[in-house]
């Protein structure tokens, strides 16, 4: 049973303490690899939590769920109350089934919000705009407004830019805004926000969760100028930034103009030189075996400090 309430504990600690050392790092270095820490972490307290009610349930522990539920009924209808693991595991998966509903709810609340919006977007796009033709489809719209944006839609994705965009800009700061939104579709950073954004709503109590999303909307973009910058070069993506106006734009979609705006211009102005290989290597792997071993980290110290106090009241 020490295992099982350990386990919880590590998800508690990783959902409430795992942000603020997440924020410690800074994301411009490596924005791709603190994303991935970011969802390891969620995934490794949800998984840390799941394990812990399954090890409270199990034969071992106590007894499945239905057993469980029966056998509190039964203790309480004799005037006992039933033992703490019984009572933990029955709470802890009864929680695990509200969220994972509240999740399956959102997430396909979300999902349709956003078909149903990129399809009505798409049929207008067809209608006053012109496509080059190439995958993914770009749209290109007759509007003086310099902008660009991209929309998730099977198979590979939508980016709609306007004429004005072409015509503020050069070529080669235009190919730059392009593929930063190229990027977003390559990593599937569209899905990624939106499962996290859903998430969050299905537990919104935890910082971990409700902490997440935002985190991954500046990461995500940090990594698409990356990949722009890489492309067509720092000062060709910095252009393209500060060029394009934000606007109200359709659900899910993602833009250049977006999030923390003026750090990623200050991080274009300022590239950091490239790291020694062996440090490049290791930085964003502590990074994110830091992310995985968070909860089990925290568990084994729970554990711990259980035994050791319990050797001290026996000595």
């Amino acid at each position: 049973m020490l295992v099982a309430f350990a386990l919880l504990a590590g998800a508690v600690v990783a959902g409430w303490c795992g942000p603020a050392l997440l924020r410690r790092w800074d994301p411009s270095r490596a924005p791709r690899t603190i994303l991935a820490a970011w969802l390891l972490a969620v995934l490794g307290g949800a998984l840390s939590a799941a394990v812990g009610v399954v090890v409270l349930l199990t034969p071992g522990h106590g007894v499945f769920l239905v057993k469980t539920a029966e056998d509190c009924w039964i203790a309480l209808s004799r005037g006992t109350l039933p033992s703490v693991g019984q009572l933990t595991g029955l709470a802890g998966a009864l929680l695990l089934v509200v969220v994972a509903a509240r999740f399956v709810i959102h997430i396909v609340r979300d999902l349709r919000e956003r078909d149903h919006t990129n399809d009505e977007c798409l049929t207008t796009l067809r209608t006053i705009a012109q496509c080059d033709g190439g995958s993914p489809m770009t749209f290109w719209v007759d509007d003086d407004e310099p902008m660009a944006f991209s929309l998730a839609r099977r198979p590979a994705g939508i980016v709609v830019a306007t004429t004005g965009l072409a015509q503020a800009l050069s070529a080669k700061e235009t190919a730059a805004a392009l593929e930063h939104e190229y990027a977003h579709l390559r990593g599937r950073h569209h899905l990624l926000v939106l499962l996290l954004d859903s998430l969050s709503k299905a537990l919104p109590i935890v910082p971990l969760f409700r902490q997440a999303p935002s985190a991954a909307r500046e990461l995500v973009e940090l990594a698409a100028d990356d990949a722009a910058a890489r492309a067509c070069g720092a000062g060709a993506i910095r252009s393209a930034i500060s060029a394009l106006a934000c606007h109200d734009l359709p659900y899910g979609s993602l833009t250049l103009a977006d999030d923390a705006v003026s750090r990623r211009l200050a991080r274009l102005d300022h590239t950091p030189a490239p790291a020694r290989p062996g440090r490049r290597a290791l930085w964003p792997g502590l990074a994110t075996l830091t992310a995985v071993v968070l909860p089990a980290a925290a568990a084994i110290g729970v554990l711990t400090a259980v035994i050791a106090t319990c050797q001290l009241a026996v000595a």
